[in-house]
């Protein structure tokens, strides 16, 4: 004969362990919300793409869509080619396979590449590059894969604890050195053919003038060093010297 009120108690025992369960699995995905975001995001690119072809490289997989094979073409290509230049930048810290997206448009019709969260979408070149011989090195110095592949470098480091105005500067910085480019002073320092209006022009310069000046400050290896600090929680506010802002 069961004891009184035993079927309770082994009833709220359960459900007491269903909750420790469901708390445990809570404090380990906060612990782990930056990976399990990152490869969630990459899980559902592949579900949403399924329909699209796809090109293999050492290091990337492009999907594109229909009749867009000469595009993703020359996209695959540089990506390989700045793949291990920002990877040597950033302490070998990339992926050893990543996802690009190709694109036919993106919304703002001015956007030519894209980084959320481990993937990389990608305007198709055929999209905005002149016909001729000279499209694949004008892709290569004017396409946005050295930018976005920063992104995605940036990301990893701080583990997403990074402000748009601070991910932005680096990108545009690395793009600079790997391609050979400078900012357009005529339009304070907005960069390729993507037609920003004002306001992202300044906010541009901005981020790409206050990471210049960092970079004065303490060298290329202190901006590694505030990533560094982004990744264990540091608040940007905490690092920056008042340089930064003057």
């Amino acid at each position: 004969m069961e004891p009184r009120g035993g079927k309770g108690m082994r009833g709220a025992a359960w459900i007491w362990l269903l909750l420790l369960a469901i708390g445990a699995v809570g404090l380990v995905a906060g612990r782990h919300m930056f990976e399990v975001t990152w490869h969630l995001n990459r899980a559902l690119t592949y579900l949403r793409t399924l329909h699209f072809s796809q090109l293999e490289g050492p290091h990337f997989t492009v999907r594109y869509p229909r009749g867009a094979e000469e595009d993703a073409r020359l996209v695959l290509a540089a990506a390989e080619h700045f793949y291990p230049l920002v990877d040597r930048d950033f302490g070998g810290r990339l992926p050893q396979k990543n996802i690009i997206i190709l694109v036919n448009r993106f919304p703002d019709d001015q956007t030519m590449g894209l980084y959320s969260r481990g993937v990389i979408e990608v305007l198709a070149p055929s999209r905005w590059l002149p016909p001729g011989g000279e499209r694949a090195s004008l892709f290569y110095a004017e396409g946005p894969l050295a930018h976005e592949l920063t992104h995605l470098a940036v990301d990893l480091l701080t583990r997403g604890n990074v402000p748009r105005w601070f991910t932005e500067g680096v990108a545009q910085y690395e793009e600079c050195k790997l391609t050979g480019r400078l900012p357009d002073k005529d339009t304070t320092g907005a960069w390729s053919s993507a037609a920003f209006n004002s306001e992202q022009e300044e906010a541009y310069a901005q981020a790409l003038e206050r990471v210049l000046r960092l970079k004065a400050y303490g060298g290329e290896e202190y901006l590694y060093q505030i990533m560094a600090k982004l990744a264990v929680g540091a608040r940007i506010d905490e690092l920056l010297p008042p340089v930064c802002w003057g």
